[in-house]
């Protein structure tokens, strides 16, 4: 698995990602606090920035994430797209 962060804005934890695997490339924006589900409550609720380290954690995640649905065939390349076919001249 190849991970490349296109752009990380690490004071809102957004982020967009290429991940590369199997010749299947994913390259989405992700919300990082958002990656483990309730993460945004709990933090909240326990008074807790969501720091750099927390998001390189949510990276790590995703990272298993997008390579496991690659592996299970969840996540496939999508076709090639079709070139339209000229007609002959007459």
């Amino acid at each position: 698995m190849i991970r490349t962060i296109v752009s990380h804005d690490t004071t809102t934890g957004k982020a967009r990602v290429r991940f590369e695997h199997n010749g299947v490339t994913v390259e989405d924006n992700f919300d990082l606090i958002a990656v483990v589900p309730g993460t945004k409550f709990i933090f909240a609720a326990m008074e807790i920035d969501f720091t750099e380290q927390h998001q390189e954690t949510a990276l790590q995640r995703l990272e298993e994430s997008i390579q496991r649905q690659i592996e299970e065939g969840v996540i496939v390349s999508p076709p090639a797209p079709q070139q339209p076919q000229e007609e002959p001249e007459e």
